[in-house]
């Protein structure tokens, strides 16, 4: 899932905000929607055996990568404050890596207004508006 949509929002013709907005989306979505793979994502992969730790590495690295790359595009464009890339990419992963241990269907707020709000809020903090 994350891979495929990395893939389509490389392939956007949009501004680096609008990426980085289409992968906070994504990564709120999946918490809100998709527990298991997200629990696995942020956890479970420590307990994986060679080769499929090295497997699992190598493609989150990869997914890093490409997801920075966009934040250094948006730094160099002028649309993203002048801060260090991997610091931007970790404050974002930090701020959505919560998500699926706390929010469960029934909570007051949808998940629709917790993936507005969010995404809301990480913005403007990168955005120079």
């Amino acid at each position: 899932r994350f891979l495929a949509t990395m893939e389509e929002v490389e392939q956007m013709d949009a501004s680096a905000t609008q990426k980085v907005m289409a992968l906070l989306h994504l990564h709120i979505r999946t918490a809100t929607e998709d527990f298991t793979s997200v629990t696995a994502f942020n956890d479970e992969w420590r307990h994986l055996s060679e080769p499929d730790l090295s497997a699992f590495k190598a493609l989150r690295k990869n997914y890093e990568g490409r997801f920075q790359a966009i934040i250094e595009a948006g730094i160099r464009a002028g649309e993203f404050h002048s801060v260090e890339p991997a610091i931007a990419l970790h404050t974002l992963f930090s701020s959505v890596r919560w998500l699926y241990d706390w929010y469960k269907p029934g909570k007051k707020i949808t998940a629709e207004d917790l993936e507005e709000q969010m995404c809301r809020l990480l913005m403007k903090g990168m955005t120079k508006q």
